[in-house]
């Protein structure tokens, strides 16, 4: 078993949901890890205009501390605007809560 299964601190990360970037507070490392897969496909996506990166995130959610479902967003004219929009980078925001 790896030692990341069992960390449970809470991590402040950064999404795309529903036509909206915002900041989720997740628990596990397993979620952190999800928001990380999808910033880095969402990234290539707008680099490249290929869409088969964002077809693994297509309906799927992370879990927020209190429960909340925050469904990815994965709509490449959504995307393209929030990127236009602007935002701090992933690296900036993401943060273990201690």
């Amino acid at each position: 078993m790896s030692r990341h299964q069992n960390d449970q601190r809470r991590r402040v990360v950064g999404i795309y949901s529903e036509g909206q970037f915002i900041r989720v507070t997740v628990g596990t490392f397993k979620m952190a890890s999800l928001v990380g897969s999808y910033t880095s496909a969402v990234k290539t996506f707008l680099e490249t205009n290929d869409h088969r990166y964002l077809r693994r995130y297509v309906g799927e959610r992370v879990t927020d501390v209190k429960g909340r479902l925050y469904t990815f967003e994965t709509r490449p004219n959504q995307l393209y605007r929030l990127n236009d929009i602007g935002h701090e980078s992933f690296e900036e925001i993401y943060r273990i809560i201690t």
